[in-house]
């Protein structure tokens, strides 16, 4: 897993990856840091901010115990769910 913090500059970001990613599909999540100064729109901003702290809990839980979620696992689905409130 990669993880970078950035200051976009333009409308473009380069991420340079490791070998064994090259041709493999790839997630890739943006979200904005809170108290980053920046507008952002009202819709998204109390969700984001809570999202994204809740996403860095489970992936710090996830680094911890090396989870790893099976290929045939639709993690979309679980994805959906969890913001459904289900979980």
């Amino acid at each position: 897993m990669i993880r970078e913090i950035r200051r976009a500059e333009n409308d473009q970001l380069v991420i340079k990856l490791p070998k064994d990613y090259i041709h493999r599909k790839l997630e890739i999540l943006v979200f904005p840091i809170p108290g980053d100064n920046m507008d952002v729109p009202q819709p998204l901003a109390p969700d984001a901010a809570e999202n994204l702290k809740k996403f860095r809990l489970l992936t710090k839980k996830a680094e911890k115990l090396n989870i790893r979620v099976p290929k045939d696992v639709d993690i979309d689905d679980l994805i959906d769910e969890m913001n459904n409130g289900l979980y």
